[in-house]
This record gives structure tokens, C-alpha cells and sequence, in this order.
């Protein structure tokens, strides 16, 4: 089996394939012109990526994107929209919430587009359309290589919505799509980057059980992440905020020596994160910058210096948090290929 870094690895052959592929040529997008309105349904690290990509599609299409849980959905909410363009998303294809609510959907005469890495899986079977997310089988359960390449898909789609509806013309369409690509070619840049930064650095990040991320933007996607694989690779409570969340009550629960990383895209609230870092540096012993921008305060900040879109962020930011979590798990002992627990699926269903 393939180890997590060895997929993160791969993102950039992945990222190139679908660049280079044709896998969306099964969503038929001569009609998208006529809905008002984008709900993905995601759950777990699918979720974190449609939040990831969310506000670039929002922009591209010109049109609201929303992002749901699918239990929420299924057992609280009375869709009746037929004018509202539907994608749901399970990387695995096992998700029994998702399964259940495409499903449903789909029995209620609404049209559900699915995305997926497995066209055998069972949330594949079901659906009446499937995109393939052109990436092969991810073997690791800790999803890396597939949360980008999830990102990378709805991006694309993006493009092929705008062209069609009207937001963008065929020019700016491409001109989108050769920055998409310029960004997917910075994937090794950034790794080797951040390997050399957590050699360094290493020793201050182990010897902890708190971690804590903060962003904004396009990043909080990224933040969500963290809080996801973090939990997941380490066995701790993680947790992930929106910049300005955390300053309406979670700062209050800090404590001085926690690992808490803000990773800034270089964007719009760019000052508003080193105010928030002034105020954390008086009550805390560190604290970690993970940006974009060229811009370091202290000696342990990563900082990659690269001119990026900050809705393209996701792309690469998530990548330092993908090794970080993958190479702490193995300064602290945790064996990735172990399933600690393999009676939860058994007695939750909550993957089929």
C-alpha cells in the first residue's frame, strides 16, 4: 500500500493528468445556463475541498455556491429547487450519507451530477451521472492526492459552466485555465520547500496533543483540512477556524505552548491575520506561518514567496499541512496502515 506521502507525491502527475484528460466530457453543460444557483453535497475531507474551491467557483460562474452535508440534507431539509445545479461528492464512493441522498434525490426527478475516483463504487452504481475525478484509486484512507484533485475537477467545471452561461468568454476561460496550470506545476517547489522547513523545525511541533489552524478565504477550506487529517493521523482533537471565527470565542480556549498555524493565502485579509498574530504572540510561545507571500516574521515561518491568485490557493496550500500531518504521525509512532478501530464501519454503516 501506498504511504500518504507517496500520493502527495503524486498530486502533480494527478493534477496534469486531469489537466491533460477528458473526464469531464460527461457532464452535459449545454443547459447550465438556466439554473440560478450551485449545491454540493460533501461530507469529511470531500467537504473540506468543495469549501476549498467554493468561492473560486462562485466567482467563475458568476452564480451563489453552497456547500451541505448530505445527513443534514436528507433528514431536515425538503429540496423542491429544480432550477439549481447538483453535484455531490464521494472521493471513495462508500459515503452512506451521500449514497442515501443522491439516491433519493434522483428517485424525486432532481439531476444530480456525482464525483468520484472509483467508477465501480457503490455511490457509482447508483448514480445516473458520474464524473470521474481521473485520478486512479487512492489506496490510503488518509486522502491527500484526492482532496486536490477534487479542488482541480471543480475548478475545471467551473470553466465549463462560466463559458457556457455566459460569465466568461472562451478567452478569459482559457487565460483561467493557464493560471489553474501554472499553479499545479508549483506542487514539487512546494513540497521540497516544506520538507526542509520541518526538518528544521520538527522538534518544536512533536511533543504536543493541541493543533490548531486558522484562515480565511478560500483557505478556510484548507484550515477544515487540517483540522481533518490532523485528528485523523495524530489521534487529537484538532481543530480548524475561519480567521475571523476564531476571534468571536475560540481564542479563548488557547493555551500557551499549543501548535496553532495561520496560513495566510496573501490575500484581502492579509493585515487582519497579523493583528490577530500580535495578540497571539503575547500569550503564546510560537505560533507558525504557513504563506504564499514573501513576507516572514520569525525564523520557523514557511513562507514559499509565489504570485498566486489567492482562490487558487488551495491548490498548493494544502500540501505543507498533507506532509506536516503525515510526517508528525511518524515522529510520534502512529501507524497509518493500522485500523484502530475496525468495528466503527461495521456498527455506524457509515460507509458501505
Amino acid at each position: 500500500m501506498k504511504s500518504m506521502l507517496d500520493y502527495v507525491k503524486l498530486e502533480q502527475k494527478i493534477n496534469n493528468q486531469i489537466l491533460s484528460g477528458n473526464n469531464l466530457e460527461s457532464f452535459k453543460h449545454d443547459y447550465t445556463a438556466a439554473f440560478r444557483d450551485i449545491v454540493i453535497f460533501a461530507t469529511g475531507s470531500s467537504s473540506n475541498a468543495a469549501t476549498a474551491a467554493r468561492l473560486y467557483l462562485q466567482k467563475i460562474t458568476n452564480m451563489p455556491v453552497y456547500v451541505k452535508e448530505p445527513s443534514i440534507v436528507m433528514n431536515y431539509e425538503d429540496i423542491q429547487t429544480k432550477d439549481t445545479l447538483y453535484f455531490a461528492i464521494s472521493q471513495g464512493g462508500h459515503s452512506s450519507s451521500t449514497i442515501n441522498l443522491v439516491d433519493r434525490l434522483q428517485k424525486d426527478g432532481f439531476v444530480v451530477w456525482t464525483l468520484t475516483s472509483k467508477p465501480e463504487s457503490p455511490i457509482a452504481k447508483i448514480a445516473n451521472n458520474v464524473i470521474d475525478l481521473n485520478m486512479g484509486i487512492e489506496e490510503m484512507p488518509y486522502v491527500t492526492a484526492g482532496y486536490v484533485a477534487t479542488i482541480l475537477n471543480l475548478f475545471l467545471l467551473a470553466l465549463l459552466i462560466a463559458e457556457n452561461n455566459g460569465s466568461l468568454s472562451a478567452d478569459e476561460v482559457s487565460s483561467e485555465r493557464e493560471k489553474i496550470e501554472k499553479v499545479v506545476q508549483k506542487n514539487s517547489f512546494i513540497i521540497e520547500k516544506t520538507d526542509e522547513w520541518f526538518k528544521k523545525h520538527k522538534h518544536h511541533l512533536v511533543n504536543n496533543n493541541r493543533y490548531v489552524t486558522i484562515s480565511y478565504g478560500s483557505t478556510y477550506g484548507t484550515a477544515k483540512e487540517a483540522e481533518t487529517k490532523f485528528t485523523e493521523t495524530l489521534h487529537v482533537a484538532a481543530h480548524g477556524h475561519e480567521l475571523e471565527e476564531y476571534m468571536h470565542g475560540p481564542y479563548l480556549g488557547l493555551i500557551e505552548d499549543d501548535v496553532l498555524f495561520l496560513i495566510d493565502p496573501d490575500g484581502k485579509l492579509k493585515n487582519r491575520m497579523k493583528t490577530l498574530r500580535q495578540f497571539l504572540d503575547q500569550h503564546m510561545k510560537r505560533t507558525y506561518l504557513i504563506t504564499l507571500g514573501d513576507e516572514v516574521q520569525y525564523d520557523h515561518d514557511l513562507a514559499f514567496d509565489l504570485d498566486i491568485d489567492e482562490l487558487l490557493a488551495p491548490l498548493v496550500l494544502t500540501t505543507p499541512i498533507h506532509l506536516i500531518s503525515y510526517y508528525l504521525s511518524k515522529e510520534k509512532g502512529v501507524d497509518l496502515t493500522q485500523s484502530y478501530y475496525p468495528d466503527f464501519d461495521q456498527i455506524t454503516k457509515s460507509k458501505i
